[in-house]
């Protein structure tokens, strides 16, 4: 196998491991607090198009520089270049493009703590299909050495059950299990963990006791 067909075969390996913890086919609007920016918007759909549709050596290559000047940014606009991400996925239209941001996540590596910065803070507003898009990104922080003590399990199950929790009788034994996963992470040290709970909180404040609430509105 010659190294063009060899990045290719590593590429699409990649992408199809992703896309077995991301939905195939997104169907969702942008949240009211995560708007797509026109030019990033445009620049991801470019970098998508060239991972998926290179057919030689020189557009390969100017598609793994494309990303790579992608991922050269500071922090912060990494940050905002995930979230960007995320709603390109949210509206990829079809397989492909669904593939080519997969494949754009694993290329770029977003580190721990740029993920949740991207995601977290987003989950609470965002629509069922964006939040679903989220939470799978956030997903990928998660290793087996942290398993249930990892953070973001927890809100993974708090998201969970408030996607099912909706239009139901409020059942009070969960919504005090929920309560007290809450007030565990209002104590974590990740900032971004305790937006989330601040976030869940804001729509719901019984959930949890009046001094976790006060803790929580420094937020």
């Amino acid at each position: 196998m010659n190294s063009r067909n060899a990045w290719r075969a590593a590429v699409w390996s990649l992408a199809l491991a992703l896309l077995t913890l991301m939905p195939i086919a997104f169907a969702a609007s942008p949240d009211r607090g995560l708007l797509p920016d026109v030019g990033s918007q445009a620049e991801i759909r470019s970098a998508v198009h060239g991972l998926t549709e290179s057919r030689t050596e020189d557009q390969r290559q100017a598609a793994v520089e494309t990303v790579s000047d992608l991922g050269r940014r500071p922090t912060a606009d990494r940050t905002h270049l995930l979230e960007q991400i995320a709603i390109f996925l949210a509206g990829a239209g079809g397989t492909e493009e669904a593939m080519g941001g997969a494949i754009l996540l694993r290329v770029l590596d977003f580190q721990r703590d740029e993920i949740l910065a991207a995601t977290l803070p987003h989950m609470v507003a965002a629509s069922p299909g964006l939040n679903k898009v989220l939470r799978e990104i956030a997903a990928t922080t998660m290793t087996a050495a942290t398993g249930t003590e990892d953070p973001v399990s927890v809100v993974l199950e708090i998201e969970a059950w408030r996607a099912t929790a909706t239009g139901v009788v409020p059942d009070a034994t969960q919504r005090a299990e929920i309560g007290s996963l809450l007030s565990d992470l209002a104590q974590e040290d990740n900032r971004w963990v305790r937006a989330y709970a601040a976030a869940v909180v804001a729509t719901d404040p019984e959930l949890v006791a009046p001094d976790v609430r006060r803790l929580l509105r420094e937020e």
